[in-house]
């Protein structure tokens, strides 16, 4: 009987704890897919690889809705957070459908709204939840300035906008300024989707002889993308 007791008071000690570790355990995120919105459960870092011995490139605040680009690796998700790219673990991440109870309208917060550019074919596409909205031809950097490639986010929304050259009158890179009806910076260091006056043609093979790193956009579909896209809508810019 004692002997019985004891085996009982044994397994009791091993549970509790066990018990204890899987009721704190945060809440799993198999269900996020790519292209798809996520909020952080608590704040949270964004590192560089997907694993804790990766540097932390910044903190994500409690709440914060990230754009998932892909994942999971092992637990890990890529993520983009206010221009930012990195790996979060996936335990502390929920679908921000969950969250949010954004509708996806052109006045709100844009859930599931995303722009591609598509180096190697030279069209930007936009997307809602998954579906086309807009594909357009467009002209990106020429070999010498070529427009960075990767996901960033909308930093701001210009309307009208003056460009003017970085480079001095004589330098090769220096052209004229000019003033651009719409303009949607998304990288830092003056990267811009925006309208190109002086442009006649867009599409394959006018980025031989294309932008400074910007991409060009034809008036009916930068007007378009200016009013899709939010502060924040993600940008990929791919080959």
């Amino acid at each position: 009987m004692v002997r019985r007791l004891l085996t009982l008071l044994l397994v009791a000690v091993l549970l509790v704890p066990a018990l204890v570790w899987a009721g704190t355990k945060p809440a799993g995120a198999s269900h996020l897919s790519a292209g798809s919105y996520a909020r952080t459960t608590t704040a949270l870092n964004l590192r560089h690889g997907a694993g804790m011995g990766y540097n932390v490139k910044r903190v994500i605040p409690s709440g914060g809705r990230v754009y998932v680009n892909a994942g999971p690796y092992r637990g890990w998700y890529r993520v983009t957070y206010g221009g930012s790219t990195g790996y979060v673990y996936g335990s502390y991440l929920r679908s921000s459908s969950d969250s949010s109870g954004s509708t996806g309208s052109s006045g709100g917060s844009g859930y599931g709204k995303l722009v591609v550019v598509d180096l190697s074919s030279q069209y930007v596409y936009a997307y809602r939840g998954g579906s086309q909205v807009l594909s357009a031809p467009v002209t990106t950097g020429k070999p010498s300035t070529p427009t960075p490639t990767g996901t960033f986010s909308v930093m701001a929304k210009l309307s009208p906008y003056r460009f003017v050259s970085p480079w001095p009158p004589g330098d090769p890179q220096w052209y004229p300024s000019f003033w651009a009806q719409y303009a949607i910076r998304f990288r830092s260091g003056g990267y811009y989707l925006h309208h190109a006056p002086y442009r006649t043609y867009y599409g394959p093979g006018t980025n031989l002889n294309g932008s400074h790193g910007c991409v060009n956009v034809p008036f009916w579909a930068i007007e378009r993308l200016y009013h899709f896209v939010d502060i924040g809508t993600p940008v990929r810019v791919q080959w």
